[in-house]
């Protein structure tokens, strides 16, 4: 091959990889992409936390101890495996799911005690529960299932769990039917934990956009009604009180427990509707507490990516990346002082960093 078509498929190739890795200047609000609302001349600094080219879409991150070894522990889910990490990144270990050969969409994870915990598996097949070595502990088989968590709202040391179909449906801790909450066709299902130290309320999604809270026995406490529909949402705590992190085709909200609109971000270039939304406070430096949301994108032909926001506590938007798809986003310490990391999906098997470069 001539010398000049080597260097010019170099150079190409030189270019692809900085499009690629290269933040995408998508919006932000003070003009300086990337590196504004943060005190003097601090940046946020972007780095690759950990690469396993095995893995799928990353689908979760968490933090805690997952292991016996003292310290905090990182998990990162795909559809097939757990990977544990130390808060530097080094592979721990990893634990292959044996679930019905098909793969986890949404997991969660469930701490029992240091070292043990369940893993909650939400599939396009079964439903259920896996132990930490991912093997599977019991299974609800139902192909109209859409959501599963879990909570202890009897507060009587077990867990139950609610999974979410045309009605809510609530299973006990070895995955046997308790009770159905009524036919309202639920699309997603949360625990609501008030900070207050209230009692903790089953939150379910339904497809007209309200939000049904109930308490153990299935009594309808409260119901909210957003001015949007949602597609998706979480809890948060957010300006000293309990708020809703929903979204709504284009758009991010941040709504109060009445469901009044505190914030409002509308995604005016993007190529689709926002399908999930992760959630994460993160404490970048000192008491300045920031709140990101890694809002998973899908296009009218299928494509899917991701959109990390990061809102100042003045909410304003200071940080905004598009990702390649991905529901994986948590806050974790680092080593600086009491300051916290954004750990953050990009894709297959990629995890991205964001601290402060001060």
């Amino acid at each position: 091959m001539p010398i000049k078509i080597i260097l010019l498929v170099f150079c190409l190739c030189g270019l692809l990889f900085i499009a690629t890795c290269s933040p995408l200047n998508y919006r932000s609000d003070s003009g300086k992409y990337g590196n504004n609302g943060f005190d003097g001349e601090a940046k946020l600094k972007k780095e690759i936390f950990y690469y396993d080219d095995n893995m799928t879409s990353i689908t979760k991150i968490i933090c805690g101890e997952l292991d016996s070894d003292p310290g905090l522990d990182i998990g990162i889910f795909d559809q097939f495996s757990l990977h544990i990490l130390d808060l530097r990144g080094n592979v721990k270990s990893k634990i292959i799911f044996s679930w019905d050969n098909v793969g986890i969409i949404e997991p969660d994870i469930r701490i029992e005690q240091k070292g043990l915990f369940a893993i909650l598996a939400c599939s396009i097949g079964p439903f259920g529960v896996m132990d930490n070595y991912g093997k599977p502990i019991w299974t609800y088989k139902d192909s109209l299932a859409y959501q599963m968590t879990f909570g202890d709202l009897n507060k009587d040391n077990v867990p139950e769990y609610y999974l979410t179909r045309t009605d809510l449906i609530q299973l006990d801790s070895r995955g046997h039917e308790i009770k159905k909450f009524g036919k309202f066709y639920f699309n997603d299902v949360k625990i609501y934990n008030p900070s207050n130290n209230y009692n903790s309320l089953v939150a379910a999604l339904e497809h007209s956009g309200a939000i049904r809270f109930f308490d153990y026995s299935g009594n309808l406490v409260k119901e909210i009604s957003p001015p949007k529909k949602l597609s998706a949402f979480e809890f948060s705590y957010w300006h000293n009180q309990d708020v809703i992190i929903g979204a709504a085709q284009q758009s991010i909200y941040i709504l109060d427990m009445k469901g009044g609109i505190i914030y409002q971000d509308e995604l005016k270039n993007i190529n689709g509707s926002i399908a999930n939304i992760s959630v994460a406070p993160v404490r970048f430096y000192k008491d300045k507490r920031c709140l990101a949301t890694l809002a998973e994108i899908i296009s009218r032909t299928g494509h899917r990516q991701s959109l990390l926001s990061i809102v100042s506590p003045t909410d304003k938007v200071i940080y905004q990346e598009l990702l390649k798809s991905s529901t994986g986003l948590a806050a974790v310490p680092c080593n600086v002082l009491n300051n916290e990391c954004l750990l953050v999906g990009d894709g297959s098997g990629k995890v991205i960093k964001y601290s402060l470069d001060q």
